[in-house]
């Protein structure tokens, strides 16, 4: 284990580059910085406006999720210089990014809402082309809360409408809904990378949903406040950030905590898996950033 560093903004976003070899940090303020994995030191400072962070075809470039401005940017670390990613009007809002498994595309939902029902648009781009196209589109009679993506075959959409209603949707399929008490909270969706969980979750409940048995697998419940959350590349396990500090991984299929990682570092606000799985990064409140090996 070793620190990276120490500023006084907290850390919201972390990614590995696709090498292992990078790591991307955004602060609270909307920096972004670069570090050096082998020598352990930052290779740049940017400050494009900040948001989710995702490396695309090698660890030069990153895609930025901007939540606060509703945009898709690309971003050359060599320059600083941003571009948008994919056409879409002012009405239309991005929900989800990821990139492919190649490396060199990006599928992204957008969602144009009423104060009644939604259009969810699913498009994919190549980086070094910008050739775009439309994988799926789906028109819903409610408003969309949260919304996450499996890109795996078939396609499939996870969207909590409003009121509280979760439902699978997929080309040529008829939506099916996901059973969750009727009092619960949910604050997020995630699916597993390989599409067979669906993570639901707020800040004191995380429930796993069996994608194909169509069952709850697991519930993980606090306190403390749960910060950040990620599954690992292989998606058997769930890391948490919690606000006492800790690190706590979790078994996806039972729900039983496997390990437990306390850096003294404050409250954890952002957590990320390389690649490979076999380092894990975690960033607090109080602005320190330590990776170390997963096994280790």
């Amino acid at each position: 284990m070793f620190t990276l560093f120490r500023q006084r903004e907290q850390i919201n976003h972390l990614a590995f580059a696709l090498s292992g070899l990078t790591l991307a940090s955004g602060s609270s303020t909307g920096q972004i910085t670069i570090w050096d994995l082998v020598d352990r030191k930052p290779m740049s400072l940017l400050h494009p406006p900040g948001g989710e962070l995702t490396f695309v075809r090698d660890d030069a470039t990153l895609v930025i999720h901007s939540i606060r401005q509703e945009e898709l940017l690309l971003l050359d670390i060599a320059t600083g210089q941003t571009r948008s990613l994919f056409q879409y009007d002012n009405d239309t809002i991005p929900y989800w990014s990821a990139v492919g498994e190649d490396g060199e595309t990006v599928v992204a939902a957008f969602v144009t809402q009423t104060a009644t029902d939604a259009l969810i648009d699913v498009r994919q781009v190549e980086v070094s082309t910008d050739r775009e196209i439309r994988l799926a589109q789906f028109a819903i009679k409610a408003r969309v809360a949260h919304l996450a993506l499996r890109t795996g075959n078939p396609l499939l959409l996870a969207v909590q409408e409003l009121p509280l209603r979760i439902v699978l949707l997929s080309p040529g399929r008829l939506p099916d809904e996901v059973d969750v008490p009727r009092n619960a909270k949910v604050d997020s969706l995630a699916f597993a990378p390989d599409g067979s969980t669906l993570a639901l979750r707020n800040s004191s409940h995380i429930r796993l949903w069996n994608v194909d048995d169509k069952r709850m697998n697991a519930e993980i419940i606090g306190p403390p406040t749960f910060h950040a959350v990620v599954f690992s590349p292989d998606g058997r396990t769930l890391g948490i950030g919690t606000s006492d500090g800790v690190v706590r991984f979790y078994d996806v299929a039972t729900g039983q905590q496997r390990a437990a990682f306390d850096w003294q570092i404050g409250p954890i606000h952002a957590l990320a898996f390389a690649p490979d799985g076999m380092r894990a990064a975690a960033g607090s409140k109080k602005g320190t950033i330590v990776v170390w090996d997963v096994d280790g």
